[in-house]
């Protein structure tokens, strides 16, 4: 692939991760892509296919970037002392906010699969979300059979709690009151500390009683 043909298909990708976030799969075609991104229908076609090639390559995208992401704090995850354990938890919850509200296009899009969008394509969540999130129980775990965690406390359901929380602070069109649009910075602060309190008590780490 030529570097002006690389070029044009960052293009593309660029557009059809904006309008699939915004309008979801179904609401969305490839002549509005085509327009957003300044091409005409054929050379789109021609580049990269059909709609349904495009958004498989727009969600590869995004959840190889979340993977690499998780990745980067999940190597540094530590388990050695219950303490490295409450600090690699805590670094994993903050990241993890930071990360979503930085990217929301990716919340974006799970949220139109929620509704039934694209439901064709119904291997993407297993495809996609579990090998993260089995990354991440991998990494947990250890904390557990240690004894760092409450052993009655469903892991699993104790992560998606924090991904339903993190995922609602980004999508809520008002946040306590405040205008539409991403937490102002005294308000994300807040958040993650509340975030910390309710992992804490939830999984009774030790030393946060």
């Amino acid at each position: 692939m030529t570097s002006e043909r690389e070029s044009d298909r960052e293009l593309l990708m660029r557009a059809a991760i904006k309008l699939f976030a915004a309008f979801g799969y179904d609401g969305t075609s490839l002549q509005q892509i085509a327009d957003t991104a300044g091409f005409d229908l054929a050379t789109v076609e021609e580049i990269v296919g059909h709609k349904r090639d495009l958004y498989l390559a727009v969600v590869r995208r995004l959840f190889e970037q979340e993977r690499a992401a998780r990745e980067a704090v999940m190597t540094q995850f530590s388990t050695e002392t219950p303490e490295k354990t409450v600090e690699s938890l805590h670094r994993l919850l903050d990241d993890y906010t930071e990360y979503t509200l930085s990217n929301p296009e990716r919340t974006q899009l799970w949220v139109h699969r929620s509704l039934l969008d694209a439901a064709d394509l119904a291997e993407l969540e297993e495809q996609f979300i579990q090998p993260i999130l089995q990354m991440v129980l991998e990494g947990v775990q250890p904390a557990l059979e240690k004894g760092y965690m409450d052993p009655e406390v469903d892991l699993e359901l104790g992560l998606w709690t924090v991904i339903w929380m993190v995922q609602g602070i980004t999508t809520q069109a008002t946040v306590m009151g405040h205008i539409p649009g991403p937490p102002d910075a005294w308000l994300l602060e807040r958040f993650k500390r509340h975030l910390h309190l309710l992992i804490d008590r939830l999984f009774r780490l030790p030393g946060t009683s």
